[in-house]
């Protein structure tokens, strides 16, 4: 089941009066802004027949204005897709981000949202299925087509029953490895925020968190293009090489994958080749997902060569600790290396 929007009469314009509507519904709403509400509906029943559609086809009432724009839109941009019929413009709502949509789609905009998702996509795709994983597990995922995906913690991906159309189109928040299926005459696309990965069949991990301000694509076998969800814009990736778009500037770097914990969450093997303390905890937080902060700044320079292999935080901390010469306590929610340098 899916909720069909009208763009015709839900435009940018009308986005002082769906604030006004929420406040409404929240209880928020002044005199004043309730009878600037209440005119306007007169004049534009279609429309704020509109807003309540929306809003109380949500699936959750949470609440709605406390959502982030800034970070729920990334959040939508991989949930969402434009569909055109003969007779209208329509924006397909899967119903369990409906909850989202009611707080930002109007906010951020109609015309912005039709124009950076262009309707002439051949491919008819509508979304049935979407597995989630939270911050305590992983799957393991087949698609219809025999790609295997192994969806990291935090995650959610989409797909439909069925591969219709010229692509194998799916969505993806947060982090996965693929195992794409060759098919030379139908392309395997993933959107991502704002980013687009088209491949035909190879071998990827692909991070994508809505909290963090880059997409990065790491690349193990194969050749995939990676780009803006909007246009072409973008590079080339290849076996051994990454790339990274950052989110606010829209820009891509790519080189040599340097990281050899890239794929640690899947594998549960961490590698430290002569890494800097400050790289080296950076990569214990993505891979246990904890804060770990450095007392001193000269502590953050030493070194650490070592192999963990199905270790725990506690374990890996008193190894690298001894070995550097320095300490670790747990304190405000978040794990302190102590000292003064290397020892």
């Amino acid at each position: 089941m899916s909720y069909m929007c009208n763009l015709n009469t839900m435009t940018e314009q009308n986005t002082t009066y769906w604030e006004l509507f929420i406040k409404q519904i929240e209880g928020t709403i002044s005199g004043e802004e309730k009878a600037e509400l209440d005119a306007w509906k007169l004049q534009n029943p279609e429309a704020f027949h509109d807003f309540e559609s929306i809003f109380h086809g949500t699936s959750s009432r949470e609440d709605i204005s406390s959502f982030d724009p800034q970070d729920s839109w990334k959040e939508l941009q991989t949930m969402i897709k434009i569909e055109e019929n003969p007779s209208n413009k329509t924006i397909r709502l899967f119903p369990w981000i409906a909850r989202v949509a009611a707080a930002i789609i109007l906010v951020i905009g109609i015309t912005y949202l039709f124009y950076h998702f262009p309707s002439n996509n051949p491919d008819s795709l509508v979304l049935q299925t979407m597995i989630q994983t939270d911050k305590s597990n992983q799957k393991v995922v087949e698609l219809p087509d025999g790609t295997t995906v192994w969806l990291n913690r935090n995650s959610e991906l989409l797909y439909p029953e069925v591969f219709e159309g010229g692509t194998r189109t799916i969505y993806l928040k947060g982090e996965a490895f693929f195992e794409v299926t060759p098919d030379k005459n139908k392309p395997f696309i993933i959107f991502s925020g704002s980013t687009k990965t088209t491949v035909l069949g190879t071998s990827f991990n692909l991070r994508a968190y809505s909290k963090e301000d880059e997409i990065r694509l790491t690349v193990v076998t194969g050749k995939v293009a990676f780009t803006l969800a909007d246009n072409n814009d973008g590079v080339i990736v290849t076996p051994g090489n990454m790339a990274v778009m950052a989110d606010k500037s829209k820009l891509f770097e790519s080189g040599i994958n340097s990281d050899l914990n890239f794929l640690s969450w899947k594998t549960n093997q961490l590698t430290f080749d002569e890494n800097r303390l400050g790289d080296l905890i950076k990569q214990l937080e993505r891979h246990f997902d904890v804060a770990i902060a450095i007392e001193d700044d000269a502590t953050s320079q030493c070194t650490f060569t070592g192999n963990f292999v199905g270790t725990n935080l506690e374990n890996a901390l008193k190894i690298i600790t001894k070995a550097t010469g320095t300490a670790y306590r747990f304190e405000g929610g978040q794990y302190i290396i102590l000292g003064k340098g290397c020892n």
